[in-house]
């Protein structure tokens, strides 16, 4: 399903938990930038999970309007199957047992997922901003499937004689049915273990009424999409994930917040130095036919402001800008009072690299400019 309106832009509770970070997700297929900025300010997100169709890969230049770093983290696709034409195949191996997934089954569920996902790569693992313990996200997020008809979702585990080498985890609603996280331990691969696996979820859901059913994955994983297509299904949909890096909350170091005003002696000053004469930071009246409120400061004045306490404060002295970007929202009027506020979403001390957030806001707390700030403490 292709969501068209940002505000469905989801909070998803157990990435935040997991990356110590507020989350949001969603699937867009029209990529609007004043109105993903609009809700990533109003949310104050930290990282926007968005897939777009892959299809819409020419829409992908518009994130760049937004004015947030944004990565590409990988291209997920859907294998779709027609349970109602679709005749079940008998399992090879009659020695399989599936076991409905229950609370007692936490520990074995844990174990599981330990002995199959121990190197696996994802969306999270493409963005070096975040910091995740995929193994333990994998292992909530697959005990989360304790089996529960209200919310409608339901698991199993495989197991071979004394062993559990597999487990399927899965949802379900209306007449669709889909296969979430699932897999084969290492040890039991290559003996169509796998195949029976899904086999016997299609059964499932097919004698309990349900018409279709997906499964998804990151596109290079080759070897489980071959299954699936021997199985019957079909690829029909493609996504591309795409990380917004907002961190408008997150902070490794306390924030600092301190006031601004700027005068018409930091017009003067910053317009000696720069050469930058331009009438709308020094003439009131030319300023107010260009639709200002009054005159304005100059684009990088503010610059100086947060240079200072770089260099002066945190991280102090040694500090350099290795890169920065700027996304102004509203101008910066001569005379009135701002709030800055200054945050550290990502700190290494030991290699001396800090990225920052600055914001400016105006007096009825709304935000004037953002700043993306790349240093190097030497």
């Amino acid at each position: 399903m292709v969501i068209k309106s940002m505000e469905s832009l989801n909070y998803s509770p157990i990435e935040s938990k997991g990356l110590g970070l507020k989350v949001y997700r969603g699937v867009l297929d029209d990529i609007n930038p004043e109105e993903i900025l609009s809700n990533v300010l109003k949310k104050n997100i930290d990282v926007a999970i968005i897939r777009i169709p892959a299809e819409r890969q020419d829409s992908l230049a518009r994130f760049q309007e937004i004015g947030i770093p944004y990565l590409i983290a990988d291209t997920l696709v859907y294998y779709h199957i027609d349970l109602k034409k679709h005749k079940p195949v008998e399992l090879r191996n009659s020695d399989l047992e599936f076991i409905e997934f229950y609370p007692e089954h936490l520990a074995i569920m844990d174990k599981l997922v330990s002995e199959i996902f121990p190197a696996y790569k994802n969306h999270y693992t493409s963005n070096p901003l975040l910091s995740v313990d995929l193994i333990e996200a994998y292992k909530e997020w697959a005990c989360s499937y304790v089996t529960n008809e209200a919310n409608r979702k339901c698991a199993w585990l495989v197991k071979r004689g004394d062993r559990f080498i597999g487990f399927a985890t899965c949802a379900f609603d209306g007449d669709e049915s889909e296969i979430v996280l699932n897999g084969v331990v290492p040890s039991a691969a290559g003996a169509g273990v796998y195949g029976d696996l899904i086999r016997f979820i299609q059964r499932f859901f097919k004698d309990n009424g349900y018409s279709t059913m997906k499964v998804s994955t990151q596109v290079y994983n080759y070897t489980v999409q071959k299954v699936w297509n021997r199985e019957g299904f079909v690829m029909k949909q493609s996504f591309l994930t795409v990380h917004l890096n907002c961190f408008m909350d997150a902070s490794r170091v306390k924030k600092r917040v301190f006031d601004l005003i700027v005068s018409a002696d930091d017009l003067s000053h910053y317009g000696t130095i720069s050469g930058n004469m331009n009438r709308l930071h020094f003439d009131e009246e030319y300023a107010h036919s260009k639709g200002f409120e009054g005159r304005i400061a100059h684009e990088l004045l503010v610059n100086a402001v947060i240079s200072r306490y770089y260099g002066t404060e945190f991280p102090g002295d040694g500090t350099v800008f290795i890169g920065y970007s700027y996304k102004f929202l509203k101008p910066i009027y001569l005379d009135k009072p701002y709030t800055i506020e200054i945050s550290f979403p990502f700190v290494n001390p030991e290699k001396g690299t800090y990225k920052s957030l600055v914001k400016i806001l105006d007096s009825s707390g709304h935000i004037c400019l953002f700043s993306y700030n790349d240093l190097i403490k030497e």
